[in-house]
């Protein structure tokens, strides 16, 4: 049947359903192998695909180089139930304790494996589709520049269809303007646009998270006179900017046992300020409700986390949720809005191993040259990925009575010691 139907139309047609439907899809023959892997049909599933989003959830078990694992998950993150989905095969080994990431765009996600000295690996992977490109060795290393800090931002460019990196040295604190590379997927390389550096605030931090909204990457910074702030880089335009916070996240001091970082809370820019010092600490979220706008910026919520055995807040659900640590490395949920906590079942051995962020499904890289036949490609998908499906169909682990000496649970926000 799919013989009688003019091109357009079934591309008009598979386009439109869901990646998972799309792998098995491309088992049936190898014309349609050859449509769905096309650059053009990538993109256009892309814009017109259902844009069901999962929640990818990082954390690592096991103690140890040799005992420990990463576990990379996809919960559902459209609805109050916390289920889980996929169970994704990690196929990388680190040479430090667990990858950095970076950051997810289109169904890619940008790890670094860059805590030693000694490897500045770089990975852009599709875990959908179990295929991956590994960037070559950046321009700025220890063996040409000698010791150094960096972070680093990944995005897409709408105009030129594209997925880049970009990189932030500094050689120096004291040193203006850092150094920065950008890495473009269609060209395969990095190249210098240390230029456009200039008088730009400095990122807060070793590789410290970033946060992607509407194609700008974002980073805790620092600038010249020591006041907080959000450093930008502009994807398409390859530029940077810097926009101020309130007042009283503009002065928190680093000194004081403070942690800074930037995330999205339902799609918009959030600071996320986590104080442990003395006798009052705090974590409070401020969100940026028109972007740009720096009057815009309202504090959603204001607690005393280490009361409440909260040690770090990984981020935010689709549904508004926060997701914070607790003491015991378990996951936590807050609602901020009902005052309500619920625990999780899901613990790890490394606090900041735990990384979460809204994740879309894609076909992105599936028309990169694996050097095996077609239908071997696509068959060897369609198994693993249905195998996966009927393995780890979606699981509860929302946990509304936790059995344990603390007495923790399900119930409203209390202050009390526990």
């Amino acid at each position: 049947m799919h013989d009688h139907l003019p091109r357009d139309v079934l591309i008009s047609i598979l386009s439109r359903l869901p990646v998972g439907t799309l792998l098995r899809c491309i088992a049936v023959c190898k014309s349609w192998y050859a449509l769905i892997s096309s650059p053009l049909f990538i993109s256009e599933n892309l814009h017109l695909g259902p844009e069901n989003t999962h929640l990818l959830l990082r954390y690592c078990v096991g103690e140890g180089v040799t005992e420990k694992h990463q576990s990379y998950e996809l919960f559902r993150d459209d609805n109050h139930t916390f289920e889980r989905c996929r169970k994704l095969d990690f196929p990388f080994t680190s040479v430090n304790s667990f990858y950095r990431i970076v950051g997810s765009c289109n169904g890619l996600i940008c790890l670094t494996d860059d805590m030693g000295e000694d490897d500045l690996t770089a990975i852009l992977w599709n875990p959908s589709i179990r295929k991956s490109v590994t960037l070559p060795e950046p321009r700025v290393t220890f063996t040409s520049h000698g010791a150094f800090s960096h972070t680093h931002g990944f995005g897409y460019d709408p105009l030129t269809n594209d997925y880049k990196v970009v990189r932030i040295v500094n050689i120096s604190f004291n040193e203006l303007p850092p150094l920065v590379e950008l890495y473009e997927l269609s060209k395969g390389r990095w190249r210098d646009i240390s230029h456009k550096a200039t008088g730009v605030c400095y990122p807060l931090g070793d590789s410290i998270p970033a946060a992607l909204v509407g194609g700008i990457v974002h980073w805790a910074a620092m600038d010249e006179d020591f006041r907080n702030s959000v450093l930008s880089f502009d994807m398409s335009k390859e530029v940077f900017g810097e926009i101020l916070v309130p007042d009283s996240v503009a002065t928190a001091s680093l000194r004081y046992f403070t942690d800074l970082r930037v995330g999205t809370y339902k799609e918009s820019l959030a600071f996320f300020v986590q104080s442990t010092y003395g006798t009052n600490p705090y974590c409070c979220v401020w969100v940026m409700k028109e972007y740009g706008n720096v009057q815009s910026w309202t504090q959603i919520f204001s607690i005393n986390h280490l009361r409440l055995g909260f040690q770090l807040l990984v981020g935010f659900r689709k549904t508004g949720e926060a997701l914070f640590v607790d003491r015991d490395k378990c996951l936590v949920l807050f609602h901020h809005e009902e005052q309500l906590i619920e625990y999780l079942d899901i613990c790890g051995s490394y606090l900041h191993a735990f990384y979460a962020s809204t994740y879309r499904e894609s076909l992105v890289f599936l028309d990169k040259d694996t050097g095996r036949s077609d239908i071997d490609t696509a068959q060897d998908i369609w198994i693993r990925r249905n195998s996966e499906d009927v393995a780890d169909e979606c699981t509860h682990y929302r946990e509304t009575s936790r059995n344990r000496e603390d007495g923790k649970g399900k119930g409203k926000l209390t202050y009390k010691s526990k």
